[in-house]
């Protein structure tokens, strides 16, 4: 008879961007035909500070491979040519469709219109959704490249916000609400993913330990699915029910 897990490994997290286990080798379908930008907005921007671990670019790196490995055909944003590089080149060695694309911080509409147009243009000229992964907070980028996208994408589309900075989660709930009003006309959906932090010491976390960028990056191949189409203006927190919000609960 097996021995039961501990905690500890019951919730192990995976220990790579990458783990050669994770997708490799299997044919998944869950966005077969999708075509997605995936914009990490804090990498190398001197206008955002990093987000806790998982950091923004880990999240985007892991949300780009499993969108990819799902079938759907994925442009990676980044301000960091390096850092998009790495990740178009992974998921090109898996057999997957991905595309670089460097941003240089511009605000102006103008601009930014201009870059989600050539993401559309390596998509052979449509999008399907936007993940947008960094601190949200006072961002005109962030709203920019939701607006700008809203005004090109696919009906049925799907914007996924990841936030996971003090004060980010008021700022993305309001933003993903701001794009289920206005696409929801078009069958476009909005919704946002909170990574919920712990102190260092992690004693208020549940299962002893952090999210884990995978835990993130299935949460938006839901959101961004036809699993989720009647899902739309919504938060999801990935905090593992600390005590703090659960003490005192019974059944």
């Amino acid at each position: 008879m097996a021995s039961k897990p501990s905690p500890k490994e019951a919730f192990a997290p995976a220990r790579s961007i990458f783990p050669e286990t994770l997708g490799k080798g299997t044919s998944y379908t869950r966005l077969r035909g999708r075509r997605v930008l995936i914009a990490n907005t804090s990498s190398g921007d001197p206008t955002h500070q990093p987000s806790s671990s998982p950091t923004a670019t880990s999240s985007s790196r892991a949300i780009a491979a499993l969108f990819a490995r799902e079938g759907a055909a994925v442009v990676c944003l980044d301000s960091d040519r390096e850092v998009a590089d790495a990740t178009v080149q992974q998921i090109r060695r898996e057999g997957g469709g991905a595309h670089p694309l460097v941003h240089d911080g511009a605000q102006s509409a103008e601009e930014i219109g201009s870059t989600v147009e050539e993401a559309k243009k390596m998509l052979g000229g449509r999008l399907d959704g936007l993940v947008v992964c960094g601190e949200v907070a006072g961002s005109g980028f962030y709203n920019g490249l939701c607006k700008a996208a809203l005004g090109v994408m696919q009906l049925g589309g799907s914007v996924v916000v990841v936030s996971g900075m003090p004060g980010g989660a008021s700022s993305a709930d309001a933003l993903v609400r701001a794009v289920a009003c206005e696409g929801g006309g078009r069958g476009i959906r909005g919704n946002a993913i909170e990574m919920g932090g712990v102190d260092a010491s992690r004693k208020s976390a549940p299962f002893g330990r952090l999210t884990t960028e995978w835990e993130i990056a299935y949460t938006a191949l839901f959101l961004m699915s036809h699993e989720s189409t009647y899902i739309s203006g919504t938060t999801i927190t990935l905090d593992g029910a600390p005590q703090s919000r659960v003490e005192g609960s019974k059944l």
